[in-house]
């Protein structure tokens, strides 16, 4: 496996982690953390890898 591809997959869920984390606190903003989710993803990967990565960190969305 590709170390970029396989490092790309880590914002998705740092991400996930830090709204359980601070879920009351980001509530109402909790979408503005996935944006730089999926460019990250993106930028580390590429762009097959920030389509997949888009799609789990959209699952993280509630």
């Amino acid at each position: 496996m590709n170390t970029r591809l396989a490092l790309s997959i880590l914002p998705p869920f740092f991400t996930c982690a830090v709204q359980w984390l601070l879920w009351d606190a980001l509530k109402p903003y909790v979408w503005f953390l996935f944006f730089p989710t999926a460019f990250f993803s993106a930028w580390i990967g590429s762009l097959l890898a920030g389509y997949q990565r888009t799609a789990i960190a959209m699952m993280n969305l509630r």
